[in-house]
This record gives C-alpha cells, structure tokens and sequence, in this order.
C-alpha cells in the first residue's frame, strides 16, 4: 500500500504515543482500520520528555503525529487530517466523511470508560505514574486516586452499561453499522474505539460485561476490530523522526491554512504567542505564529518545527514582544 501522491511525494507519517492511554488508542486504532501506513515511535508515558524538550516541545498531552516536517496536536486535528490522506488517496474503501457528531458522543462516554481501569494494573499501583495523572488535572490528589476509582467502579460500570444498552436496542438495531452498509464509518469509529478499548486491552472489565450480555456490540466491535491492518505500521526510533521534524523545510503543510486577517484576537503572523489546552495538561507551547484560521493556527516553535494545533479548546494568548 502506497502513500505516494499525484506529483510522486511520499509523505511520511510518524505517530507519537504510548500504548496505555486511551487517546493514544484512538489513534492507533484509526491508523490501522483507515490502512494508513505509518511509523511509531513509542514514547514514556509521563513527564519528563527529554526528547521532546531537546526540540522545544513543551506541550505536554500525547500523541502527536507528524506528516513529513509537520507537528499536529490534539486527536480531533490529528484524525481529521488522517481522514483528508485516506479519502484522498484512497486508502479506504469505505466513507471518509468526519461524522464528528459521534465523536461527541464519544466524549460523554469517555468519562465512565477511563474509571474502569482494573485497580490492579500496573499504573494505578505506580506512584510516579498516578502523579502524573494528577498534575495533568490540576495537580490534586483527588484528581486521580485509584482508591476513589475503585470504589466508584460500579457506578462507572451502571453508566457504561446504560450506554451499552442504547447502542444495541438504538443504534445498532438491523444494522451491522450506525449509519448502515457494509463497512464502518468514523460514526461507529468514534464510539467503538472507547469500547473495544475497556473490553480488550482494559480485559477485566469482561467480568461485568461479557459477550452473552451485548451479542450485538460484541459482533459489531469483533467485526471493526478484524478490519484492523496491523501491517501498516512500522517501529520507528526517536533519533530518525528528528531528521524529518528538523529537515529543511521544502514542503509545508501551513501554506494551505489560510490565516483569517479578521480573528477577534487581533493576532497576525509573526506574533510571539502561547497556546495552551483549555481543559487538562495545561502545558503552554509558545511560538512564533504562523497563520490563524478558522479551525486551526499553526506557529513555529524555538526550533523551526511548524506545529498545528485546533482552535477550539485552545488559550492562544500573544506573549510581550
């Protein structure tokens, strides 16, 4: 399978993530259903990032993708450009269309799914880990105590459970797929990731949800999950990933953002700017800005890594020259 364009450039496309975490796994999963080759650098898990801090990526959140000397952060951004590579090289044979109304589906799931981590996996008994955790949501022990979850997991399994069950009886009813045909869609993608993530890397889960409980979900995430192309990715190290990121940059992905001259930030290129997570993982990123449009600005950090971020969900605040 070919990534090369009309003109014969091979882009080429590193994704930076680490196994555990569900938002890694969003993309993983969408990379190998979508038969998007790629390479993979594995990255830790928590803080610190000395490889990333060599290059002046402060930005905190994984993963990130690059496309050639490109940065993107942020999973909405990053799979929206993945689905613009697999639609228009034809990666896929299925529909490529963003239905991004499912992902906000996905995102009032998200919750319950992420308290359903076994208390006995390895990070919820790692300290430095479950710091970690913390400091990405505000630094409160509160804000991640696997004691607090796990008293909190039936309740966690109530909700994932009533979900569940509107997916079967709902939205799944005569239909292999949520918006019918005989491939999935990023509709299903959006809700079936989380799914296929709690009952089969967070596998303990099965305990409470079995097969025999949702023969429908069960059959519709074996048939997602069989579609999976484990043989478009590629191990990949660090070191050349770096040479991409920090090779001339003869080919840029900025120049077809258009900057919106009429931004009610007043902001225009060449502006010092940090950008910075409105949620969690409030790690600013300060550059130097390239183009701000409608749906993403782009700016150019400390090492001339071009890097493209979302507009919403995002504090982009200029920095005093």
């Amino acid at each position: 399978m070919s990534l090369t364009d009309s003109t014969g450039h091979r882009p080429e496309i590193v994704l930076y993530a680490y196994d555990f975490a569900p938002n890694c796994q969003k993309v993983i999963r969408f990379l190998k259903l979508f038969r998007i080759p790629h390479k993979y650098v594995k990255v830790p898990p928590i803080q610190p990032r000395p490889d990333y801090a060599a290059v002046d990526i402060t930005y905190r959140r994984s993963p990130l993708l690059s496309i050639d000397a490109d940065l993107y952060v942020d999973t909405s951004l990053i799979i929206e450009k993945l689905l613009d590579i697999a639609g228009h090289l034809k990666l896929y044979a299925g529909d490529c269309t963003n239905h991004i109304a499912f992902d906000a589906l996905g995102a009032q799931m998200f919750p319950y799914c992420g308290k359903l981590i076994p208390r006995s996996h390895p990070n919820m008994n790692d300290s430095h880990f479950v710091r970690d955790r913390q400091l990405i949501h505000g630094g409160a022990k509160e804000a991640f105590d696997p004691d607090t979850i796990a008293k909190g997991r039936p309740d966690s399994l109530q909700q994932f459970d009533s979900w569940l069950h509107r997916i079967e009886k709902d939205m799944l009813a005569g239909k292999q797929y949520f918006l019918g045909g005989d491939l999935p869609s990023t509709a299903d993608f959006y809700v079936w990731y989380l799914i296929d993530w709690i009952l089969v890397d967070m596998g303990n889960s099965r305990l409470d949800l079995t097969p025999e409980k949702y023969p429908v979900i069960s059959q519709w995430c074996k048939r997602i999950h069989d579609l999976m192309d484990e043989s478009v990715v590629q191990n990949y190290t660090w070191e050349d990933a770096k040479k991409t990121l920090l090779s001339p940059r003869s080919r840029e992905y900025v120049k077809f953002v258009e900057h919106d001259q009429d931004n009610y930030l007043g902001l225009s290129p060449g502006a010092r700017v940090s950008v910075t997570p409105k949620d969690n993982g409030k790690e600013p990123q300060d550059g130097e800005l390239i183009t701000l449009g409608k749906r993403q600005l782009c700016i150019r950090n400390k090492s001339g890594i071009a890097m493209h971020f979302p507009v919403i969900n995002y504090d982009i605040v200029q920095i005093d020259q």
